[in-house]
């Protein structure tokens, strides 16, 4: 992964629903817009012992990269 500054190179694949897709191979899923949703999505998969994808969206512009990036 290269960065110059601020901006990362990268690919933007827009909106993906990852949630149908999960769905439609027969998984169970949900999407998280709110951080404070996190802990109860995660309770969710944990205890629906089967397959579960949690889909938790993150600011485009919010830096979540660390050392060694």
């Amino acid at each position: 992964l290269t960065f110059f500054g601020p901006r990362y190179i990268g690919v933007d694949f827009s909106d993906i629903q990852f949630v149908d897709i999960a769905k439609g191979f027969g998984a169970q899923a949900e999407r998280v817009e709110d951080p404070a949703d996190l802990p109860a999505a995660l309770e969710r998969a944990i205890s629906s012992g089967e397959t579960y994808l949690v889909d938790v969206l993150i600011d485009p512009d919010e830096n979540v990269w660390t050392e060694p990036f």
